[in-house]
């Protein structure tokens, strides 16, 4: 595979993982019992590292490597994680974000906060290291350096000495049917563990392609103990013999993400054994196997075997929307000929029944189509919980964030758009929803810890996502007096409630008495208004002083199909979308 696609897949991949782990940090903090997540956490940082190291990606390397080893303490210890090391972990995934962006455009300068952060990942270990108890001076056994003690053992055998040459024709006799011989050496750089490999990895994929036979290891370059830097690769070749049945071209593509320089395969030998003699045709017994013929009770479906395992497969978003657009014009094709004069003419019933079967079967492969789209919101709702732990913070609040109606599926170019304006909302709830302190929710009879529901649900050809708190509410007359003096209204204009809730949405509408890091410059609900309206959507507010506010984003549920209405002028017919349709009439003939 060319070296730009496995980098393309591998960008692709990374920032899944980083995506992870954001969701993964937020849910250990809710349950830091789970030690399950904890592993999770580690294999996608470790993980991320070694194809880091492997494409080049050195800082993003380095920086995943200090935080595994923070990971790794943590998992195989019974240390609790703080508060602060959550902190620490959640920053660390920023700065990770943004050195990955460094390095596939790459960029020289490190982002800001890198070292910063780098320190506070290594701090973590610091109250772990160099910490000794004193050993009473009667427990101590012995201060005889090792080596002195051993030294009336036989020496070990010299690593200078010559590897022994392995005897090709022995080794040629113990291969089975159709199998090849291959020699494989191994010269790999000193630098192979900062790119995310060791040797055993590559004996391990091997040991999968066949049967490892011998191996010869050159040492003669690992220094002595006193001068060993686990960090670096001192073992200077590897030879191999491998029996295996698979080609040449396999065997090779284990060492694809190494330099060319570092690997040698040499097919050496070939069996000369005769394959075993074909089965009889008259030995062979036709019909369902034994553990097939099993009745099951009716209405439940077969037990699924083992090698029944679900797949899935990528698919480039491109080739699904040139998919997407072919049954658009497969949809208007077919309701043309239902619509054509001259067939409806004819008044055949073999052709009317024809172009009917032909109606179900296109509306059958569209909406089939269609749901390769869907998604499940889940994904979106889950990112949430890292934006309200961090306004929770920046504004001193203790929030309890619900999730309902996660598997609720929504087309997949709609979950993207739909990242700023959920954000803008959450913010929104938290710093002018929830009340400011413990002690005014008390007063109200409410608990002190502030809660934000997020939920998502179909109603009626919609998706409908709720942003509920359970704080203040709206204040009616501040909002209509904050618009009447900024001229938005006339002051005898009469509205309903949802018109004056509707009024916090205009550009540059706040009625913040402070202005916040996260909110309070009556930019982010108007942010939040265009952004649907893109989408084809809108924005309902229902709110209720003291109890709270309820903020519903009405969505289509896909962008690929647009109701429409036919509209008729003389001999001309034009459809016109629904959503532009504000009121409909007959009117009457005069």
């Amino acid at each position: 595979m060319d070296i730009n696609k496995l980098r393309d897949i591998f960008i692709e991949e990374a920032n899944e993982i980083i995506e992870k782990l954001d969701v993964d940090i937020i849910n250990f903090e809710e349950d830091p019992s789970d030690k399950e997540l904890l592993n999770e956490l580690f294999r996608g940082v470790h993980t991320l590292k070694g194809s880091a190291n492997s494409f080049g990606f050195s800082r993003l390397g380095e920086f995943v490597h200090h935080f595994e080893d923070v990971l790794d303490f943590y998992r195989s210890s019974d240390e609790s994680i703080t508060s602060d090391a959550i902190d620490t972990f959640l920053q660390a995934v920023d700065v990770i974000k943004e050195v990955m962006f460094v390095e596939v455009d790459d960029i020289q300068d490190l982002p800001n906060g890198y070292h910063t952060c780098l320190d506070a990942i290594k701090s973590l270990l610091i109250p772990t290291q160099g910490i000794v108890e004193k050993i009473p001076e009667e427990e101590v056994l012995s201060t005889t350096d090792l080596g002195e003690e051993f030294e009336e053992f036989a020496p070990l055998a010299t690593p200078q000495e010559p590897a022994p040459t392995a005897d090709v024709a022995a080794l040629a006799c113990k291969l089975l049917e159709e199998e090849f011989l291959y020699n494989i050496t191994l010269t790999i750089d000193s630098d192979i563990y900062f790119r995310g490999f060791d040797h055993i990895k590559f004996l391990n994929l091997l040991s999968k392609e066949g049967t490892l036979l011998e191996s010869y290891w050159d040492m003669k370059n690992v220094p002595s103990l006193e001068a060993f830097n686990p960090e670096c690769a001192y073992i200077g070749s590897i030879s191999l013999y491998l029996a295996s049945k698979q080609p040449q071209e396999a065997i090779q593509e284990v060492f694809e993400y190494l330099e060319e320089h570092e690997y040698t395969v040499s097919c050496v030998a070939k069996s000369d054994k005769a394959p075993p003699k074909p089965v009889a045709t008259e030995e062979v017994h036709y019909g369902r196997r034994q553990e097939d013929e099993v009745v099951t009770p009716a209405g439940q479906p077969l037990a699924r075997r083992k090698n029944d395992a679900q797949s899935f497969v990528k698919i480039d978003t491109l080739k699904l929307d040139e998919l997407f657009d072919s049954i658009g014009e497969l949809v208007i094709a077919q309701n043309f000929l239902a619509e054509n004069e001259a067939i409806m003419a004819m008044k055949n019933e073999s052709i009317t029944k024809t172009i009917g079967v032909l109606s179900k079967i296109t509306k059958l492969i569209q909406n089939r189509v269609m749901s390769l789209r869907m998604v499940p919101i889940q994904e979106t709702f889950e990112k949430m919980k890292r934006v309200a732990r961090d306004a929770s913070k920046k504004v001193n609040k203790e929030i309890s964030l619900v999730i309902e109606g996660g598997d609720t599926e929504i087309d997949k170019t709609m979950i993207d758009a739909l990242s700023d304006p959920l954000i803008h909302l959450m913010r929104n709830a938290i710093d002018h929803g929830i009340e400011d302190d413990a002690a005014a929710r008390a007063a109200k009879r409410k608990s002190a810890i502030g809660t934000v529901t997020l939920r998502a649900y179909h109603r009626g050809g919609n998706i409908a996502i709720e942003i509920t708190d359970d704080g203040r509410g709206i204040n009616k007359e501040r909002v209509l007096a904050k618009a009447i003096e900024r001229g938005v209204i006339a002051p005898e204009e009469e509205l309903s409630d949802a018109q004056i809730f509707g009024l916090i949405m205009q550009a540059g509408f706040s009625t913040a008495a402070q202005i916040s890091d996260i909110s309070g410059r009556g930019v982010g609900l108007d942010v939040v208004r265009s952004s649907i309206e893109k989408l084809n959507g809108k924005v309902e507010i229902a709110s209720k002083e003291n109890e709270g506010s309820t903020f519903t984003i009405l969505l289509p549920l896909t962008l690929a199909i647009i109701d429409g209405m036919l509209v008729r002028s003389e001999k001309d017919t034009y459809i016109l979308p629904t959503l532009s349709v504000i009121e409909s009439f007959i009117p009457k003939k005069e």
